[in-house]
């Protein structure tokens, strides 16, 4: 394997992976909007900021 594909198979797993965590967090995201609205507003800037 040359260089370029190594790094595209890495690219192309982070992709996956950076996928599957929203399709989680989309999954869960209507508790953490509750979770979210009773917090204060700078932990809710800091959540989103976070995510």
């Amino acid at each position: 394997m040359k260089v370029w594909q190594v790094l595209l198979l890495i690219l192309v797993l982070i992709l996956a992976a950076f996928i599957s965590l929203i399709l989680l967090a989309r999954r869960v995201a209507p508790l953490s909007v509750r979770y979210m609205v009773r917090r204060p507003p700078e932990v809710h800037v800091g959540w989103i900021r976070l995510e």
